[in-house]
């Protein structure tokens, strides 16, 4: 078996039923090992280091760790079978992957190239493409975490992921982790910068380099020369198949709006001349990814680490050392500490926001249609009037540029507000960081631009369990329960539960605004227009998810479908269900909403019809 090695003395010998047969790898948190079950299968088992266990913030990463791999598709990593962070020692089982990684196999047999490298570009986009649309950072995509089983390709180890709903600073905050060679140049500069999955972009195109070369894009004497060829110098990609060139140059860009998304390097990657040597192993998975993606609802690629996903601010490339490398630690896996206080930009203006622009994927998929002129509203958003007990975690905010919310392809600030645009159906904008919970109000006001188009907005949403939906159409407005695909690839379903007939005034008229309030109270969601109580609905799923808003396409995909948004606010219940990694409350390294408690309570509902 590839890599596994004897265990070592004062080892122990069996774990929570699991008998201990090998050592695969130990990092700067864990030890992996090789683990038979009780029914004779292998498998892989990993527990955090004994000099840690005293430590909660090791333990509260440990326990980020096994949610987030939970929550990424198989087809692209080890699948989770057991796991209990809360047994001593906490431990996570997963498939035994039986191949060897991508450093052993360089190490050993030399560079790739040709099938194999075009292969592995394609595997590790797809992998990429399926973890950051289960809302996931991994931050430490490097080819020991690559691993080459049977023709296939496989991303582990999500040890210093981060999730899209984390509001924790697992790292103190002037330092940051994973492994020098391929963390992006936004890790290395000022702790303001937002970590978005446009870093795992960089990291693949750095593997890739050593794939075909072996060696890496920025290589230097030392860790800390590194990090400053990387902040400042371009890569050196001699050596790289010329027709993987541009697009490795690309992800390798220093700003990270350069570069492409995951799904948009996986779709370049498959549509780079013919597949037909690439094998069905790498294939299968990459379909199911882009079905994924393209999928109604599979947008939660856009995980963000403290903050929005894509900002508007595009800053400078030129990059000074002011004060030096002072410190660079490695850690035992490889990882290292890198004080973020000694590297700062030399453009005083770094900080002001310009007018996003559209990505080329954006440009190429959407044929824009005349949009008629929207301002932002001077007009305040009414104040929302929350149950007692709730918490503002978003006050009332115009929508003109990232804050709460995060951009992508199909969401878009502009000075007229947050406006969501599509042709394929449904686009999903996320709110950032994405928060875990099950009871929430929201206020928010919309504005519908094109006909045959509906808002909504989703709560208790996750793209395991799915959740519901709120359609606001010019002609209707109804809840919808919505249903993730029984397999990987296929299309998610929607089934109306019940509808609000509309009381003269509250129609949604084009290019018309209207106020609209949602409260989402254990087994019922209440709704207001313009002020106007609708009454309320049943809901028969308790579930925790997610908040978001975006658009419903009822036409025809002939032209661009809009919707704007331009005021929101967010109340959350007092009983927040998250997980082990989430925070009750955003962290301070991101704009910091204000909580505060609610006093008030919501207008009556109206009666709760049966659907």
């Amino acid at each position: 078996m590839s890599g596994v090695q004897a265990l070592r003395p004062g080892d122990v010998v069996e774990i929570a039923g699991y008998k201990l047969l090998g050592r695969l790898g130990q990092g700067g948190m864990g030890t992996v090992y090789l683990a038979e079950s009780s029914t004779g299968q292998q498998v892989a088992l990993k527990v955090i280091q004994d000099h840690l266990l005293d430590k909660p913030e090791f333990r509260t990463r440990f326990s980020g760790e096994v949610e987030r791999a939970k929550n990424v598709p198989p087809f692209c990593t080890a699948e989770v079978i057991d796991a209990d962070p809360e047994h001593e020692p906490p431990y996570l089982v997963v498939e035994y992957v039986d191949g060897p990684t991508l450093a052993e196999i360089v190490r050993e047999s030399g560079p790739l190239s040709g099938a194999a490298l075009h292969s592995l570009g394609i595997g590790m986009a797809t992998a990429l493409t399926a973890i950051h649309n289960s809302g996931v950072i991994h931050r430490d995509l490097k080819p020991a975490n690559v691993l080459l089983p049977r023709g296939g390709v496989k991303v582990i180890d999500f040890g210093l992921a981060r999730g899209s709903a984390d509001g924790t600073q697992l790292t103190q905050t002037d330092q940051v982790m994973g492994t020098i060679p391929y963390i992006a140049p936004e890790r290395l500069g000022p702790m303001d910068r937002v970590v978005t999955p446009a870093a795992d972009v960089f990291a693949w195109g750095a593997v890739m380099v050593y794939a075909a070369t072996g060696r890496t894009p920025f290589g230097g004497d030392t860790p800390a020369a590194t990090a400053v060829r990387i902040m400042t110098e371009e890569p050196d990609l001699d050596g790289v198949a010329s027709a993987l060139r541009d697009i490795v140059a690309q992800t390798l860009q220093k700003d990270p709006a350069s570069r492409p998304t995951a799904r948009e390097l996986l779709d370049r990657l498959v549509s780079l001349g013919a597949t037909s040597h690439v094998s069905k192993e790498v294939l299968r998975p990459a379909a199911a990814a882009q079905a994924m993606e393209s999928s109604s609802l599979g947008l939660l690629d856009d995980g963000g680490d403290t903050g929005p996903m894509v900002r508007s601010t595009r800053r400078r490339r030129s990059m000074v050392l002011i004060a030096g490398l002072a410190t660079v630690a490695l850690l035992a896996a490889g990882g290292v500490f890198v004080s973020s206080y000694l590297l700062k930009k030399t453009n005083a203006n770094a900080n002001t926001p310009t007018t996003p622009t559209a990505s080329p994927s954006y440009v190429a998929s959407v044929t824009e249609s005349p949009t008629p002129a929207v301002t932002a509203s001077t007009d305040p958003l009414p104040q929302l009037k929350a149950p007692i007990g709730w918490y503002e975690i978003i006050p009332p905010a115009t929508l003109t540029a990232p804050q709460y919310w995060q951009e992508s392809a199909a969401c878009k600030f502009s000075p007229a507000g947050y406006t969501a645009t599509t042709t394929s159906g449904v686009a999903q904008c996320q709110i950032s960081p994405p928060r875990n919970t099950r009871d929430v109000a929201i206020g928010v006001r919309l504005n519908l631009l094109t006909p045959k188009t509906c808002a909504a907005l989703w709560f208790r949403f996750s793209q395991k369990t799915g959740g519901y939906a709120i359609r606001l159409c010019s002609d209707s407005v109804a809840l919808y329960d919505y249903r993730p695909p029984v397999k990987a690839g296929g299309k998610w379903t929607s089934v109306k539960v019940d509808d609000w007939p509309q009381p003269a005034g509250t129609s949604l008229a084009l290019n018309t605004p209207i106020n609209v309030e949602m409260i989402v109270e254990a087994d019922r969601v209440s709704l207001s227009l313009n002020g106007r109580p609708q009454g309320a609905r049943p809901l028969s799923r308790m579930d925790s998810g997610t908040v978001a808003m975006g658009i419903y396409q009822l036409g025809t995909a002939k032209s661009a479908y809009s919707v704007i948004f331009t005021d929101f606010t967010l109340w959350e219940g007092p009983t927040v269900a998250t997980s082990p990694s989430q925070s009750a409350s955003p962290t301070t390294s991101s704009p910091s909403p204000k909580v505060s408690k609610s006093t008030s309570r919501s207008p009556t509902a109206g009666p709760t019809v049966s659907p």
